[in-house]
C-alpha cells in the first residue's frame, strides 16, 4: 500500500516540475512565438484564428443536426419497410406473380420519394415470395447473365417507358427485382 502512495506521489512531482518548466518556458517566449502572446498578436492571425473557430463550431453543430436527422429517418425507414412487408404477403397471398408485379408498378406510378421507392422493393419481394410462385410475368423477362448485359437494359428502359415511369433509376431497380424473382439461380450483375 505504501509503494503505491510513494508511486503517485512520484509521477505527482514529474507532472507538478513539468508544469513549471512549461510556466518558465512560457515567460521566456520559447515555447510559443511572440505573434501568438498577448496583445501583439497581429490582426490577420486574430482574423484566421476566429474564422477557424466559426468553422468548426458549425461544423460540429451540422454534424450533430445530421445525426438526429438520421436516427429519425432510420427509426421511420425501418418502419415503413414492416408495413411494405406486411402488406405485401397480404397482398400477395394466393396471387400470380403476374397480379404482384402489376400491384407493385402502379404503386411506383404513385411515388412521390425515396423512402416510398424503397418499400416498394420490400412490397414485391414479399409479394412475390407470399404468392403462387408461378412464372406467369416470367415469359419476356431476360436473364441477368453477364452476356446479356445490353438485353436487360433495354429490357428495362422499355418496359418503364411503357409504364411511364417518372423516375427511371427507381423503375430499373424494381426491374431488378423482377429480374432476380424470374431467374434466380443467376448470378447477380446489375446493370446500375
Amino acid at each position: 500500500m505504501k509503494s503505491e502512495r510513494e508511486g503517485k506521489n512520484f509521477l505527482w512531482l514529474k507532472v507538478l516540475k513539468l508544469v513549471n518548466l512549461v510556466k518558465k518556458q512560457l515567460k521566456r517566449k520559447l515555447i510559443f512565438p511572440s505573434w501568438t502572446l498577448g496583445n501583439e498578436m497581429k490582426k490577420e492571425i486574430k482574423i484566421i484564428l476566429i474564422g477557424q473557430a466559426v468553422f468548426w463550431t458549425l461544423t460540429g453543430f451540422s454534424f450533430g443536426l445530421g445525426y438526429i436527422w438520421w436516427k429519425g429517418a432510420h427509426k421511420k425507414f425501418i418502419s415503413y419497410k414492416k408495413t411494405q412487408i406486411n402488406e405485401g404477403l397480404s397482398f400477395g397471398n394466393g396471387k400470380k406473380s403476374s397480379e404482384c408485379i402489376s400491384e407493385s408498378l402502379s404503386r411506383l406510378k404513385v411515388c412521390k420519394n425515396s423512402l416510398c421507392h424503397a418499400g416498394i422493393h420490400y412490397f414485391m419481394r414479399s409479394c412475390l415470395n407470399a404468392g403462387l410462385g408461378d412464372s406467369s410475368a416470367c415469359s419476356e423477362v431476360p436473364s441477368r447473365a453477364p452476356a446479356s448485359v445490353k438485353d436487360v437494359y433495354w429490357w428495362r428502359k422499355e418496359v418503364c417507358k411503357k409504364m411511364q415511369s417518372r423516375n427511371s433509376f427507381a423503375c430499373f431497380r424494381l426491374m431488378g427485382n423482377i429480374q432476380a424473382f424470374c431467374h434466380p439461380n443467376i448470378k447477380k450483375k446489375e446493370v446500375f
